[in-house]
C-alpha cells in the first residue's frame, strides 16, 4: 500500500512551514539525496495556489502519494477569475508551446517560474479550471528528477588558476586526475577548465561526481563525454571503473538497464571492448553486485568467442577464469565445465602462480553444491584434490550421510570458507 501525505486546510495554516521544516519528506523513507529536490517540487506546487487562491478563507487540498519510484501529486483550490485565467494562459505557454522566457513581473513572474520548474521535473502534467474557477493540478515526478544537484562550492584559489593557465591542457588533466578521490571538488573544478579542449575529461569528472554520491550528474558527464570521443586512451582498469560507475548510477537512479553501458562499449574498439567486458564482469562478481549478476552473464557470453581467439595465452587463461567464475555464479555448470580446463590444467603457469584464484573458483563450486559438477571436477583434474585437499575434505565431510559424524574432525577454516561463499553467492 502506497504512503500518502494529505493537506486539506488554509495555506496560511502551515503548508509552507511543513515544507521549510522538512516535516513532509521523512514520512516516505527515501534516501537523503532526494530530500532537497522533493521539498523544491512541493514548494513550486504550492506556489501556484499561493498566488491564485481566491482568499484566505479558501482551502487548499494537496495529496502526495509514494508509488515506489514515482511521487504522484494531486491538488485543487478555488482561484479568482482573473488569476485563474492567467494560470491557464501560462500553462498553455509553458506546457503546450514550450515557452521558457519569463516576460512577466511581480507575482506573475513568480507564478511563471514555479510552473516552469514543475514542467522541467514532472511528467503527466495536467491543469484544468472549471466554470466555478476550481483549479485541478495533477502531475508525477520520478525519483531520478529529485536527485540533488552538486557543484563544487569552493572556488579555486585565484593564484592556482593563474598557475594552471601557464600549463598545457594535458598537464592540467594530470593535475586534476591527481585530486581524484583525494579532493573530488578540486578535481572537478580543475578539469572543467579544459573540458572544451579535452572532452574525455568529462569521464573523470563523472567519476568524481560518483565518489561524491551524485549519480545523475555523474551519468550526465560520462554520457556526454562518450558521445564526443571515438576511443578511450586509458588503462583497462580505468575502463572497467567507468563501466562500473555507469552501471551503479543507473541502479541508484532506478534505471536498471544496460543501455548506457552498451553505448559505452560502442565507443571502444573490439579488442579493448572484450577485455573491458571481462574486467567489468570480474568487478561485478568480486563486489557481489547481485543486481548486475545477469548483466555480467551477458558480458561473458559476448566475450567467450573473442577470448578463444586471443593470441596472448596469459590473458586468454585469466580471461577464462573470470568467464567461468561468472558462469558458475549464474548456475551455468555445463558452460563453465566447457572452458575451465584453460586455467585448471596442471601444466599451465596460471595454476602455479595464481592458485589463490583457482582456490576461489573451487570454493564457489563447492558452495554451489552441484554434486555432478564437483564429481567431474575431481575426475577431470585429480591434482586439485591434493592441492585443495582442505576444501574438498570439508565439503565431503559436510555431505557425508552419517548419523554420528564427529564434527571435531572438521576443518573449520575451510568449512567456513564454503559457508561464507554460499551466503554471499548462493542466497
Amino acid at each position: 500500500m502506497s504512503k500518502e501525505y494529505i493537506y486539506n486546510n488554509f495555506i496560511w495554516k502551515g503548508i509552507f512551514g511543513n515544507i521549510n521544516s522538512n516535516k513532509i519528506y521523512p514520512r516516505f523513507n527515501k534516501g537523503e539525496q532526494f530530500s532537497i529536490g522533493f521539498s523544491n517540487i512541493v514548494r513550486y506546487c504550492v506556489a501556484l495556489p499561493k498566488w491564485t487562491i481566491k482568499n484566505s478563507e479558501t482551502k487548499l487540498y494537496l495529496s502526495i502519494k509514494d508509488n515506489g519510484e514515482v511521487f504522484e501529486f494531486t491538488s485543487n483550490w478555488i482561484s479568482t477569475k482573473m488569476k485563474g485565467a492567467f494560470l491557464e494562459t501560462i500553462f498553455d505557454e509553458i506546457v503546450n508551446r514550450n515557452k521558457t522566457e519569463n516576460e512577466y513581473v511581480n507575482w506573475r513572474s513568480d507564478l511563471f517560474n514555479s510552473l516552469l520548474e514543475l514542467k522541467e521535473k514532472a511528467t503527466d502534467l495536467r491543469l484544468s479550471k472549471s466554470s466555478e474557477d476550481k483549479i485541478e493540478l495533477n502531475f508525477k515526478v520520478h525519483l531520478n528528477k529529485l536527485q540533488a544537484t552538486f557543484e563544487p562550492v569552493e572556488f579555486l584559489d585565484p593564484f592556482f588558476i593563474i598557475e594552471l593557465g601557464s600549463k598545457s591542457s594535458l598537464e592540467v588533466c594530470e593535475i586534476g586526475l591527481d585530486f581524484l578521490e583525494v579532493d573530488n571538488k578540486k578535481c572537478i573544478g580543475i578539469l572543467k577548465t579544459i573540458i572544451d579542449e579535452i572532452p574525455y575529461v568529462g569521464l573523470i569528472i563523472g567519476i568524481a561526481y560518483f565518489f561524491e554520491g551524485k549519480s545523475e550528474l555523474s551519468n550526465n558527464y560520462i554520457i556526454t563525454a562518450l558521445n564526443q570521443v571515438d576511443s578511450i586512451d586509458f588503462s583497462i582498469d580505468f575502463t572497467g571503473l567507468i563501466a562500473e560507475v555507469i552501471a551503479t548510477n543507473d541502479y541508484n537512479l532506478g534505471v536498471v538497464d544496460d543501455k548506457t553501458i552498451r553505448m559505452f562499449f560502442n565507443v571502444l574498439d573490439i579488442n579493448q571492448s572484450t577485455t573491458a567486458l571481462i574486467k567489468l564482469s570480474y568487478i561485478i562478481l568480486n563486489k557481489n553486485l547481485k543486481y548486475l549478476k545477469e548483466f555480467a552473464l551477458e558480458n561473458v557470453a559476448i566475450a567467450i568467442n573473442h577470448n578463444l581467439n586471443d593470441k596472448n595465452e596469459s590473458t586468454k587463461i585469466s580471461g577464462f577464469h573470470i568467464i567461468c567464475s561468472v558462469l558458475l555464479w549464474n548456475d551455468k555448470f555445463n558452460e563453465a565445465e566447457k572452458y575451465h580446463h584453460y586455467f585448471l590444467n596442471e601444466k599451465n603457469d596460471f595454476l602455479k602462480y595464481n592458485f589463490e584464484h583457482v582456490e576461489g573458483y573451487i570454493t564457489l563450486a563447492l558452495a554451489k553444491n552441484n554434486h555432478n559438477f564437483i564429481s567431474n571436477l575431481i575426475l577431470d583434474f585429480p591434482h586439485l584434490k591434493n592441492r585443495a585437499s582442505g576444501l574438498f575434505n570439508a565439503w565431503s565431510f559436510e555431505n557425508l550421510e552419517l548419523k554420528n559424524k564427529s564434527w571435531s574432525n572438521l576443518d573449520i577454516y575451510n568449512h567456513n570458507k564454503i559457508i561464507n561463499a554460499r551466503k554471499l553467492y548462493c542466497e
